[in-house]
């Protein structure tokens, strides 16, 4: 199986696009886990003392304060 990744910084949202053969027998398995993998990660941050859960995508910087 090869990989290729090609970063387009016109794109609003992320797209993964696969090419297989039609006969391919892990594909199926492939697809589940890039779905899982985009809808489950979430950041929790606080702001001004609420806690806001962010998607990968939406953060530009982050600060850590009083951590050790």
């Amino acid at each position: 199986m090869k990989v290729k990744v090609v970063y387009d910084q016109t794109l609003d949202e992320d797209e993964i696009i696969l090419y297989a053969h039609k006969d391919a027998n892990n594909l199926s398995d492939i697809i589940n886990s890039i779905q899982q993998l985009s809808q489950n990660i979430l950041f929790p941050g606080k702001y001004n003392e609420t806690i806001y859960y962010l998607k990968p995508q939406d953060i530009i910087c982050f600060r850590i304060e009083n951590k050790y």
